[in-house]
């Protein structure tokens, strides 16, 4: 599965790409496949899409953008880590390929 971030063109806040695929495999997915699914993101997730991830029950987030780097494009960072939502859930890993990821958002029109 892929995704995008749809926010702006959908006037949507809750079109994170993360939290749309989480929705999307609890759908087509059963527990079991879910669990030994590996999601890979170009930033660490927020609050929102880590939740969705932990109700989906993934094995695994990798992420390139850490959330205390994101506020460098953003203006703010999350005021909790995806690591501690996901804490005994879904293994957290990350920042890895960061200057790739870091990448995207320097390009991103933010």
């Amino acid at each position: 599965m892929r995704d995008s971030n749809r926010i702006v063109t959908e006037s949507d806040v809750r079109r994170h790409p993360e939290l749309h695929l989480a929705y999307r495999a609890c759908r087509e997915y059963d527990a079991d496949e879910r669990a030994e699914t590996v999601m890979y993101t170009s930033t660490e997730p927020c609050p929102m899409c880590a939740g969705g991830m932990a109700t989906a029950g993934f094995a695994r987030v990798v992420f390139g953008v850490g959330g205390d780097e994101i506020g460098e494009f953003t203006g703010s960072g999350p005021g909790v880590r995806s690591a501690a939502i996901l804490d005994g859930v879904t293994e957290v890993v990350g920042p890895v390929l960061n200057e790739e990821a870091r990448r995207v958002h320097r390009e991103y029109d933010w």
